[in-house]
């Protein structure tokens, strides 16, 4: 009996999108890991009080800014998956799924707002710098 030909690309294709789901997977445990350190050194840093050295609390900022950018890398990955989960539930041209980096960059927003400390200006890393800096230097109502 003969069986259907599945051409090699489409067989590639299909397996891609297998290989998709495992990192979806992955990406959503990796999130939850680093978001889980994250908490940790949180904690740290609250109960830690007054009693770490300048070079402690500098190696725990540098750890602090190594596990945000693993946990970024991840929600970043989270937010690529998503849009194109969302574009081929709802039906699509293979046009459209060629665009999906396109669709996922018009709605990657790396502009954060702070929620509570106002004063902080995250508009580019000069900016955040020097907006800490006056923090710093002129008490304000976002300081304790």
């Amino acid at each position: 009996m003969k069986k259907l030909f599945v051409h090699p690309v489409i067989r590639e294709f299909l397996e891609s999108l297998e290989k998709i789901k495992q990192l979806e997977c992955a990406a959503h445990s990796e999130y939850t890991h680093h978001h889980r350190n994250l908490v940790d050194i949180q904690h740290e840093i609250e109960l830690s009080e007054d009693a770490y050295t300048d070079d402690m609390k500098a190696a725990v900022f540098d750890h602090l800014q190594t596990i945000a950018k693993d946990r970024r890398q991840a929600k970043d990955t989270m937010l690529v998956l998503d849009i194109l989960r969302k574009t081929l539930q709802n039906g699509t041209q293979l046009e459209t799924l060629l665009n999906i980096l396109d669709t996922a960059d018009e709605e990657w927003k790396r502009n954060y707002f702070p929620r509570q400390i106002k004063s902080l200006d995250f508009s580019d890393k000069e900016s955040l710098k020097l907006s800490r800096l006056e923090m710093l230097t002129k008490p304000n109502k976002d300081l304790p």
